[in-house]
């Protein structure tokens, strides 16, 4: 085979190989925000974590000038 045909597919399966990682990386990042959601609700029971969590960020976000402004 010609090294500029070579060089092409080598380079298609690295992009093929890297597009495989970060779609699993995705996968797993979406899996432990579950994980965590589940751990913070205990089966859709929440223990009251979750909404002070949530608090926090709409506290955070209420104080932010850019949200202020927006609303």
């Amino acid at each position: 085979m010609h090294p500029i045909v070579v060089y092409d597919i080598h380079r298609l399966e690295h992009r093929q190989r890297l597009a495989e990682l970060t779609h699993r990386r995705t996968i797993l990042r979406e899996l432990r925000i579950r994980k965590i959601i589940a751990q913070l609700t205990r089966g859709g029971r929440s223990t009251g974590r979750l909404f002070a969590v949530q608090g926090t960020v709409a506290e955070q976000q209420e104080e932010n000038p850019d949200y202020i402004r927006a609303s």
